[in-house]
């Protein structure tokens, strides 16, 4: 216990644990904000996909009639396939039986709907030839991609942590290696050792 005591009455472990403490709990910080930071980042990444799709439908770069490279089956995650209709004509593609419908009376614009027990992220826009275009992907499908990024960026940060601890020490160790010669001189000497003290080196505060 006592030798506990003379460890945290030592200047130098003082200003570690009170440094140590300070940055990891900036490190945190920063932690948490990165994090919501890339989940914000990611989910407009991802509605800019939304866009993409939609203006090159709109544009004829991508027929409704080509949705064979959006299903499921040519993508590694199936899940994380994209909904391409058109709503609000009579004339529309017919649907696979996979696909659902989405409502005839969506408000163009982006936003998510509940459908079929089902949060979707669409966007809907009109469409040059009549009706409306509808591009729409699974809210939980997002969710996963941008938490997975936001993690990402996390962990980056929390494992910085034991890197900066030990870099503190470390600079600590050396800027107070003048005191500690300093100390152990004044340790070694007798009480009637009145030879003048080596101060080289010493912080002016000495």
């Amino acid at each position: 216990m006592d030798g506990i005591k003379e460890k945290l009455n030592s200047l130098q472990v003082r200003l570690a644990l009170t440094m140590t403490l300070i940055m990891v709990v900036a490190a945190i910080a920063i932690a948490i904000v990165g994090f919501y930071s890339t989940l914000h980042d990611a989910h407009e990444l991802q509605d800019d996909h939304l866009r993409d799709v939609a203006a090159m439908v709109d544009g004829k770069r991508l027929m409704l009639d080509q949705s064979d490279i959006l299903i499921p089956g040519f993508l590694e995650d199936p899940d994380a396939h994209m909904l391409v209709q058109l709503i609000g004509r009579a004339a529309s593609p017919p649907l696979k039986s996979a696909e659902i419908k989405f409502p005839d009376d969506l408000n163009n614009g982006l936003y998510t709907i509940r459908l079929h027990d089902t949060d979707w992220r669409v966007f809907v826009q009109p469409f040059a030839a009549g009706g409306k275009l509808v591009v729409a992907q699974k809210t939980e499908v997002r969710n996963e991609i941008a938490e997975h990024a936001g993690f990402r960026t996390l962990i980056r940060v929390l494992a910085v942590i034991p890197f900066l601890v030990l870099l503190l020490v470390v600079v600590l160790r050396w800027m107070l290696t003048p005191l500690a010669i300093l100390s152990a001189d004044i340790n070694t000497r007798h009480s009637d050792d009145v030879r003048a003290l080596v101060d080289r080196g010493l912080p002016s505060e000495l």
